[in-house]
């Protein structure tokens, strides 16, 4: 299965999502440099849910 999202100029901010037995995967797709509100929805999950979470990225947009 193959699934193509991509933000756009009015939706600078994609998300999907996909869950198999019991994980789950979120992905996110940005045109915009701002990652703090990715990083608080995860945080949130964590916090509030008590979810494991693993993050990986291309680290895109993350200042030295």
């Amino acid at each position: 299965m193959e699934v193509v999202f991509y933000p756009t100029a009015n939706n600078p901010l994609n998300c999907g999502l996909c869950t198999v037995n019991d994980n789950m995967t979120i992905s996110f797709s940005r045109t915009i440099r701002e990652n703090r509100i990715i990083g608080e929805y995860f945080r949130y999950l964590s916090q509030e849910y008590g979810l494991e979470v693993k993050i990986y990225s291309n680290e895109w947009g993350i200042s030295d």
